[in-house]
């Protein structure tokens, strides 16, 4: 799973708590997500498994499989 450019912010916030993201998360392969309290592990998380609308997308096997775009 690639996840690419992905960015986040919170209804009614002026800035993305998450902006420019990309990462790998490989098969077959034990994958984490550390930080600090506050750091946004739990948000990282709701967006790349669509719990959270995001911008721009995640792609599976090549794939893209999320393209949600805010509207104010």
């Amino acid at each position: 799973m690639h996840v690419y450019n992905l960015k986040y912010k919170y209804k009614k916030a002026k800035d993305y708590v998450l902006n420019g993201v990309h990462f790998t998360l490989k098969t077959k392969k034990l994958n984490v997500i550390v930080g600090l309290n506050g750091a946004g592990k739990t948000t990282l998380f709701d967006c790349t498994f669509s719990v959270e609308l995001i911008e721009n997308y995640i792609s599976l096997m090549n794939r893209q499989v999320v393209l949600i775009l805010h509207q104010d």
